[in-house]
């Protein structure tokens, strides 16, 4: 897999010059475009609880070390930066020892938010492999696609996307917030003149 593939959904905490309001705007065209075409649209939000903290570093690794564009050099200086991390909880004037931190992406430095997209990679695989628009930030999630009226059959991608969501989710152990999803649907209700 190449590294000019790695980001190419839309994860816009990771561009330059993109920002959540780009990212507002292209949801926006899209959706205005397909119900211009005389289709719905379904919008589903969806929010991973922890997600930053919950991020295996075996896992991390894994994805990097199926990027073709990623040499030995660099490879190892990922498992050094991740490995032999450790923390402790301080309270007053007392501190636990040091315990291991073999998950989560370092928060805070300019590397946390693009490790964080390659542990999403495969997120968005599926929602390539379905054909369902995406986008993120951080942890949000925004998927789309159009329903034609005229085709009852049409949700079932989201259907089975959403079944290969949950396992990978599963698989990476990251969970959907569940208090947070909200699914939409955007339609023409009149036909314009």
């Amino acid at each position: 897999m190449h590294t000019a593939f790695l980001l190419f959904f839309n994860q816009v905490i990771a561009k330059a010059f993109h920002s959540t309001e780009s990212a507002l705007l292209r949801i926006l065209n899209d959706l205005l475009l397909s119900t211009d075409a005389g289709d719905s649209v379904i919008l589903m939000l969806l929010d991973l609880t922890a997600a930053i903290n919950t991020a295996d570093h075996t896992i991390l690794i894994s994805h990097l070390e199926h990027c073709e564009d990623i040499g030995d050099t660099a490879l190892e200086w990922f498992r050094s930066y991740l490995s032999k991390r450790c923390f402790s909880i301080k309270f007053g004037s007392y501190s636990s020892s040091l315990v291991p931190l073999h998950c989560g992406v370092p928060q805070g430095s300019i590397l946390g938010p693009i490790l964080f997209s390659l542990y999403l990679l495969p997120l968005g695989l599926i929602f390539k492999r379905h054909g369902i628009s995406c986008h993120f930030y951080a942890d949000d999630s925004q998927i789309y696609l159009p329903l034609n009226r005229n085709d009852h059959s049409s949700l079932i991608p989201v259907l089975k996307c959403l079944k290969d969501i949950k396992a990978l989710l599963a698989q990476n152990f990251l969970n959907l917030h569940e208090g947070k999803p909200e699914v939409m649907v955007y339609m023409l209700l009149c036909q314009p003149i």
